[in-house]
C-alpha cells in the first residue's frame, strides 16, 4: 500500500483515530522511510510517531482542529505556509513531509513558525546522530517533543509511542508493501530546501 490521505481542510475535524488502519498504514511508510533506509533506530522514529499521532492522527493532510491560526501536515506545521511555500502551495505527500521532518533533524532547521526538534532549553541536548540512535521511546518521544510549550500532554504521546512500537512495529500487523522509491523528487526537494536556506541566510 501506499500513503493514505484525507483532506480536511475548513472541516475542522480528524480524519480518523490515532490507533487506525489508516494510521497504521502511514506509520509504516515512516517507517520505511526512516528505519528501512538506515536513518534511524525504530525507538527514535517511535518518538517521532508518539508526536506524529497526537498531532495529525498520521493523516498528512490533517489541519489543525478549533484554532484559528491553522496548524497543517504530520506534525502541524504553523502556518501552513511554511510546509506548502516548499511544494508551490500544493499539498506534500507524506513522503515529502518526511524528508521536511529529515531536514529539520539532521539541520536543526527552524521554519517560519516551526521549531527546532531538539531544544537545549529543556535538558535535551541532542544533535541529529545521537538522536537517531536513540534505544528508549520515551526518551525520544520527550525530545522530539513537537510543542514550544512543555507539558502539552507530553505523557499521552509517550502512551502513543510506545503502543506504536509495541503493537506496530512489534510484528502485529502486517506491514503493507513499501513504495517505490523516487530518488528523483527528494533531490529535487533537497535542492529546494538548500536555496531556501541559503535566501533565510541573505
Amino acid at each position: 500500500m501506499s500513503w493514505v490521505y484525507d483532506d480536511t481542510k475548513g472541516q475542522n475535524r480528524y480524519a480518523w483515530a490515532w490507533n487506525s488502519n489508516e494510521a497504521i498504514n502511514n506509520y509504516w511508510q515512516m517507517y520505511y522511510y526512516f528505519v528501512d533506509s538506515g536513518k534511524m533506530t525504530t525507538e527514535a522514529l517511535c518518538g517521532i510517531l508518539g508526536n506524529v499521532a497526537h498531532e495529525s492522527q498520521g493523516n498528512p493532510w490533517q489541519e489543525q482542529v478549533n484554532n484559528p491560526d491553522k496548524g497543517f501536515g504530520l506534525i502541524q506545521w504553523t502556518p501552513p505556509s511554511s510546509l506548502t511555500k516548499v511544494y508551490n502551495n500544493q499539498y506534500p505527500t507524506g513522503e515529502q513531509q518526511c524528508l521536511l521532518i529529515w531536514n529539520e533533524i539532521i539541520n536543526n532547521q527552524v521554519w517560519e513558525g516551526g521549531g527546532a526538534r531538539f531544544y537545549a532549553n529543556h535538558g535535551y541536548n541532542y544533535n541529529a546522530t545521537s538522536f537517531c540512535a536513540l534505544t528508549d521511546v520515551e526518551e525520544a518521544t520527550r525530545a522530539y517533543f513537537w510543542e514550544r510549550v512543555r507539558g502539552s500532554n507530553e505523557n499521552i504521546r509517550v502512551t502513543y509511542a510506545d503502543w506504536i512500537y509495541s503493537n506496530v512495529f512489534g510484528g502485529q500487523p502486517a506491514p503493507p508493501t513499501p513504495p517505490s522509491p523516487s530518488p528523483e523528487n527528494e533531490d529535487l526537494t533537497w535542492w529546494v530546501l538548500k536555496l531556501l536556506r541559503v535566501v533565510q541566510n541573505i
